[in-house]
């Protein structure tokens, strides 16, 4: 789901409109693409795909070193030289031309355009907005919690003050209200959390992380989207 909100088009006043910001609610990077490649089910271990990536990288860069461009359903890259040529006879100078690498949509890329779907905040509020729970003991995402290892969440405005009880990592048992606070973090990050999983019976939870936005007084409190299993 894309999130967008609607803001003054300040480049154009004139036209008194309203332009459209489209909300990035969540970084993605190479942890994240392989996250999901070795996602259970897929039968691939992550050092396998770790290795695909980089021999794919690896065989673009080669393609675009010997003809300049590459062609694939995701992607065009295409190589060019900016900046002026005296003559016919002139040559490259790096003090004069640039070369360049020109990237655009391929078809798939193109296609994928039709199959967003927009989500419009009138009122925008920031909140935590969890994404990705991984459970490093179990090696799992969004699906178990291993109690008294480490795990992570990735997400959007997740960092908070651990010295308010208020704020942090709350496991919500899904048939009681008994929430169990996780007190215990390594890394607090906007981004990314590192913590202890607290000593938990087994069950379903819902992770709800509590922080207070800048600017802000009040607590406020975003879900995971996926049920956690202790077993």
């Amino acid at each position: 789901m894309i999130h967008y909100s609607l803001t003054k088009d300040r480049m154009n006043p004139e036209t008194d409109g309203y332009i459209a910001k489209v909300k990035q609610w969540a970084k993605t990077d190479l942890d994240d693409i392989m996250d999901y490649m070795v996602a259970e089910g897929t039968g691939l271990t992550r050092p396998q795909a770790l290795a695909y990536f980089e021999k794919l990288m690896q065989s673009i860069e080669h393609f675009i070193e010997i003809r300049g461009s590459v062609t694939t359903p995701l992607f065009r890259i295409q190589t060019t030289i900016s900046g002026v040529f005296r003559n016919k006879g002139d040559k490259f100078d790096p003090k004069r031309h640039h070369i360049n690498l020109r990237i655009a949509p391929g078809t798939r890329l193109e296609n994928i355009k039709n199959r967003l779907k927009l989500e419009k905040e009138n009122n925008p509020e920031r909140t935590p907005y969890p994404v990705v729970f991984i459970d490093v003991a179990s090696n799992t995402t969004n699906g178990l919690a291993t109690p008294k290892n480490i795990a992570k969440i990735k997400g959007h405005d997740l960092k908070f003050d651990p010295k308010d009880l208020r704020q942090g990592i709350f496991f919500v048992p899904e048939n009681s209200s008994a929430n169990v606070r996780a007190n215990y973090y390594t890394s607090i990050k906007t981004t990314e959390l590192d913590f202890l999983v607290p000593p938990l019976p087994p069950g379903n939870y819902t992770i709800v992380v509590q922080a207070i936005m800048r600017m802000h007084k009040s607590v406020k409190g975003g879900a995971l989207q996926k049920l956690i299993t202790v077993v």
